[in-house]
């Protein structure tokens, strides 16, 4: 019986340290998934901010322009860095009246015209922007939940391990206790079978 019971002592023993190995290895796993969605999700954010700051620069050289061409400004507004901003911003379009409005071509006549076109490139450019910034929202809305979610799979693991590495220890010391124990009963059978033998020798002789 003592035997048996050692026996399943060392099976509880392996079995507790494989477990340990694969706590240890999940609760890696989840460090390394925090590490790699923390380094996308700043690649992310760093490109959002410059497309971002690119796009409000532009939206704002809009404004600007559409306000001073509905001020009669147009003359001095084509001087202005809003209005080279706005020359980098529809070079190559088909837009030929504003291309050669902002080149300076063309007088304060088409001015109405001008106006339209840059409101309809503006509100389709801050359209363009709130889509952005509602998908860079849901982007961290995401990050959150997955770095929230690995960090409790990380502390439940953790958890887990220093409650193992505990039971492991308890059980190494019972294992090593019915190992001793083991040992004296094999010694003390040993000299009863000899005590047995010595007594029917002489039970014989006599």
């Amino acid at each position: 019986m003592l035997f048996r019971s050692l026996e399943a002592g060392k099976d509880q023993a392996k079995q507790l340290k494989a477990d340990l190995t694969q706590a240890k290895t999940d609760r890696a796993a989840a460090k390394e998934a925090i590490a790699a969605a923390t380094g996308i999700r700043e690649k992310e954010a760093k490109a959002f901010k410059a497309m971002k700051g690119e796009a409000s620069a532009n939206i704002q050289a809009m404004g600007e322009a559409i306000t001073a061409i509905k001020n009669g400004g147009a003359a001095s507004f084509v001087q202005t860095a809003a209005a080279l901003k706005l020359r980098e911003l529809v070079q190559g379009s088909d837009k030929d009246d504003l291309v050669a409005f902002l080149e300076g071509e063309q007088g304060a006549e088409g001015s109405g015209e001008i106006v339209g076109m840059l409101s309809q490139q503006k509100e389709t450019m801050e359209k363009d922007l709130g889509e952005d910034e509602a998908a860079e929202a849901d982007a961290i809305a995401t990050y959150d939940a997955l770095v929230k979610a690995k960090l409790k799979e990380f502390e439940t693991l953790q958890a887990s391990i220093e409650e193992k590495m505990t039971r492991l220890g308890e059980l190494s010391v019972a294992n090593a206790e019915a190992a001793n124990d083991g040992g004296d009963t094999a010694d003390q059978l040993a000299d009863d079978k000899k005590a047995l033998s010595d007594l029917k020798t002489q039970c014989a002789a006599k």
